[in-house]
C-alpha cells in the first residue's frame, strides 16, 4: 500500500451522469465573468439555470455576483408557474454568490436540496460549464458576423439563446429543449440573423407625408413581452419593437470589410414594394475595336548553342467584316472596345531560374556536342524522357536544352494565364487576343447581355476572364479557349436567383443505353453543343460589372452617370448559381417541342 502515496490519480469522470424524470427535478447553475465590457444595460456577468431533463436554459445577466440570490428568486417562480413543477435540487459550484446566509435559508424554506462540485472538479458541473461556454463562443460569432461593437454582448447572448432552445441537440433529440420545457413546439418563423438590415415600417404619426413608409435599422434581438423583433435605428440612436419589417439578411451595414465573405453593402431602398425606374433605351454594345496594324510580338532573345525559330506574326482580321451589317448608325451611341493589346504587351524576359537552368545545360560536362534544334511538336518531349529512363546509366545521353526547359517551365508555371491583361503579355498573346475576341462575338451574337445604367439600390456582381489551353490526346496543343464567367458566388438569393436544382444524368442510365445499342445493333451519336449555358434565359434581374477589357466610350446621354455602366444579363452566363438550370429548361422546351419526351424515373433521359 505504500505504493498509493506515489501513484494515486484523480478517478475518472467517465461515468454519464443519470437524467432527470421530469422538468425542475435537478437544475444546474453557474456564473459567468466578469466580461471585459461592460454591456449597455450595465452587466458585467451572467448566470445561468439549466433544467436537466430539458437543458433548457434560463440566463440572467447581473451587475454583481450577490445578484445571484434575486435572480434566483426570479427563476424559481417563472419556472414553476410554466411547467407546474417545484425545484428538487440545485447543484452549484458552492462559489461564494451561492453560499449566502439569505440564499440557504431561502433554499430550506423551499424545501430544496443543494448539491455541490468537488473543489476543482468542473466535470461535476458539465452541463452548467459547457453552456457557458458555447454562449461565449455564440456571442464571439454573431459579434463578428454583425460587426458591432463589444458592448453589444448582451444582446448577442440572447439572441443566441433564443435559437439555442429552439434547436435539437444530441442530449435531447430529436426533440428540442422547448419542447421538453414548455411541452409544444417552438414557432420558428421569426428567425433572423443577428446584426442584419431591415427596414422597419413606420406608423403614420411617426412619418411626415410623402416620404418612405420605412427606416434602415439593425436586428438585436426578439423581446420577451412583445410578439415581434427588436431593432436598432442608427439615425435616431433608438431601439425599436415592431412587427412589420423585411429582411435583408445577407446585409450586415456595420460589418467591417474584408473580414468575411459576406455582403457589406447598404441598400438604400428597400427590396420589396418598390419600382425600378424607366430608364431610356441603353446604347447597344458593339464588337471590340481590333488594332488595323499586325500583331508584333518581340522575338525572344537568342539561346546559345540552339537556334529558335522565330514565330510567324500572325495576320489581323478587319473590323469592318465583324462590325459591318449594311446598315448606317442612325445616331453617335458609346461603344464598348478592347483595350489595345499593344498597350499592354512588354517584352518577354528569360526569368532568372531559366537563365540558371540553361547555364547549367550548356556547361554541363557531358555536353559534348551542339544541341539539336528545337522540335516542332510539344508532345515528343516526353519520349525524350522516357529513351533516358530505358536507356539506363548511359553517361553520354544528354536531353536537349529547349525540351529540358520546357518540360520545367511547364511543371512549374501554370500556362494558362489568370486574366485578359496577362495574356497579352504573353508570347503567344496573339492566340489569346483571337480567343477573347471569339467568346465577346458570341456573346455579341447571342444576346448575353444589354448595357444599363446600374439602377438606385442594385449591386453588380463581378466577372471574370478564364482561359484554357485545349490539347488532343498526344499532347498537342488543339485550341486556345476563353470565357467571361460571372461571379456568381456574389449572389444574393431572393434577388439574383431563386431555384437552382438542375437535374444530370445518371451513370446508371448511360448505361442503359450503352447496354441497349450493344443489344440491338445500333449506333451511338453524340452532339456537343458550343456555349450550352449562353442559351437559357434568365429569370432574374442581374446585373454585372463590365468585363475587363472591355469599356464605354463616348459622351454619355443627359442622366446617365459614367461611372455606373455596368451590363444586365439576358440570357445565362457561365458561373451565375441559376445558369444550370435555366439551361435544363431550355433544353427541356426545346426537346419536348420537337416530340422527345421525359422519362419518369430519370428527368435527364428523353425519348423520342
Amino acid at each position: 500500500m505504500k505504493t498509493v502515496n506515489g501513484k494515486l490519480t484523480r478517478a475518472p469522470h467517465s461515468k454519464p451522469a443519470t437524467r432527470a424524470e421530469h422538468p425542475l427535478l435537478r437544475v444546474f447553475s453557474d456564473v459567468h465573468g466578469p466580461v471585459p465590457v461592460r454591456s449597455r444595460r450595465g452587466h458585467y456577468y451572467w448566470v445561468t439555470f439549466i433544467d436537466d431533463h430539458s437543458r433548457f436554459p434560463a440566463v440572467y445577466f447581473i451587475a454583481r455576483k450577490s445578484e445571484v440570490y434575486a435572480a434566483f428568486r426570479k427563476y424559481k417562480a417563472w419556472a414553476e408557474n410554466v411547467t407546474g413543477h417545484r425545484i428538487g435540487i440545485l447543484r452549484d459550484d458552492k462559489g461564494s454568490e451561492y453560499m449566502s446566509g439569505d440564499f440557504d435559508d431561502f433554499l430550506t424554506r423551499a424545501g430544496i436540496r443543494r448539491e455541490h462540485s468537488i473543489r476543482d472538479t468542473p466535470q461535476q458541473l458539465g452541463v452548467a460549464e459547457r453552456m457557458n461556454r458555447s454562449i461565449a463562443e455564440g456571442v464571439t460569432t454573431l459579434l463578428s458576423q454583425s460587426g458591432l461593437a463589444r458592448t453589444w454582448w448582451e444582446d448577442a447572448a440572447t439572441h443566441w439563446l433564443h435559437g439555442k432552445i429552439r434547436l435539437p441537440s444530441s442530449t435531447t433529440a430529436p426533440l428540442t429543449p422547448f419542447e421538453l420545457f414548455y411541452n409544444r413546439k417552438p414557432d420558428l418563423s421569426s428567425m433572423r440573423p443577428f446584426g442584419c438590415l431591415a427596414y422597419v415600417h413606420l406608423q403614420k404619426d411617426q412619418r411626415p407625408a410623402l416620404l418612405p413608409h420605412t427606416t434602415q435599422c439593425v436586428l438585436i434581438g426578439y423581446p420577451m413581452d412583445y410578439k415581434g423583433w427588436r431593432f436598432w435605428d442608427p439615425q435616431t440612436r433608438k431601439e425599436v419593437i415592431s412587427d412589420s419589417a423585411v429582411f435583408r439578411e445577407s446585409v450586415f451595414p456595420f460589418h467591417r470589410p474584408g473580414l468575411s465573405g459576406v455582403d457589406t453593402s447598404v441598400d438604400p431602398t428597400p427590396p420589396a414594394g418598390t419600382t425600378t425606374p424607366v430608364l431610356p433605351e441603353p446604347p447597344a454594345i458593339l464588337f471590340p475595336a481590333i488594332p488595323t496594324d499586325p500583331l508584333e510580338l518581340p522575338a525572344p532573345p537568342p539561346v546559345p548553342a540552339a537556334q529558335l525559330d522565330p514565330a510567324p506574326a500572325p495576320e489581323p482580321e478587319p473590323a469592318a467584316d465583324l462590325l459591318d451589317d449594311g446598315q448606317p448608325d442612325p445616331a453617335p451611341r458609346p461603344i464598348v472596345h478592347a483595350l489595345p493589346p499593344h498597350d499592354l504587351l512588354e517584352h518577354p524576359r528569360t526569368p532568372p531560374a531559366v537563365k540558371q537552368l540553361m547555364s547549367h545545360f550548356e556547361h554541363h560536362p557531358s555536353l559534348g556536342l551542339p544541341l539539336p534544334p528545337k522540335r516542332v511538336s510539344r508532345a515528343r518531349f516526353p519520349s525524350a524522357l522516357a529513351e533516358a529512363n530505358s536507356a539506363g546509366p548511359t553517361h553520354g545521353f544528354t536531353i536537349p536544352l529547349v525540351d529540358a526547359v520546357e518540360c520545367a517551365l511547364n511543371t512549374s508555371v501554370s500556362i494558362e494565364p489568370k486574366t485578359l491583361a496577362n495574356a497579352l503579355k504573353r508570347p503567344d498573346a496573339d492566340k489569346w487576343v483571337a480567343a477573347a475576341l471569339a467568346e465577346i462575338e458570341a456573346h455579341l451574337q447571342n444576346g448575353t447581355w444589354e448595357l444599363a445604367q446600374l439602377p438606385p439600390g442594385r449591386r453588380a456582381i463581378g466577372s471574370r476572364w478564364v482561359f484554357k489551353i485545349k490539347r488532343l490526346p498526344d499532347g498537342s496543343i488543339d485550341k486556345y479557349k476563353g470565357r467571361i464567367v460571372a461571379q456568381g458566388y456574389s449572389q444574393v438569393q431572393g434577388i439574383h436567383y431563386n431555384e437552382i436544382f438542375a437535374s444530370t444524368a445518371r451513370m446508371a442510365a448511360m448505361r442503359a443505353v450503352l447496354a441497349i445499342a450493344a443489344a440491338e445493333d445500333l449506333e451511338l451519336e453524340s452532339v456537343d453543343i458550343s456555349t450550352a449555358f449562353l442559351n437559357g434565359d434568365i429569370d432574374a434581374e442581374i446585373y454585372m460589372k463590365v468585363p475587363e477589357g472591355l469599356e464605354v466610350e463616348g459622351d454619355p446621354r443627359p442622366g446617365e452617370d459614367p461611372k455606373r455602366w455596368v451590363v444586365r444579363l439576358l440570357k445565362g452566363l457561365y458561373g451565375i448559381k441559376q445558369g444550370p438550370r435555366i439551361w435544363a429548361l431550355k433544353l427541356h422546351s426545346v426537346l419536348t417541342t420537337i416530340g422527345f419526351e421525359r422519362i419518369d424515373c430519370d428527368y435527364s433521359v428523353y425519348v423520342y
